[in-house]
């Protein structure tokens, strides 16, 4: 779990949400 974020993760830490979002989807796209 990450140090930083919680139950509302987009609230409290939007710029890491935004990076793991980007990362975790990154190997989808074509």
């Amino acid at each position: 779990m990450k140090d930083r974020g919680g139950h509302f993760a987009a609230l409290e830490a939007p710029v890491e949400l935004t990076a793991d979002i980007h990362a975790f989807f990154r190997p989808l796209r074509y």
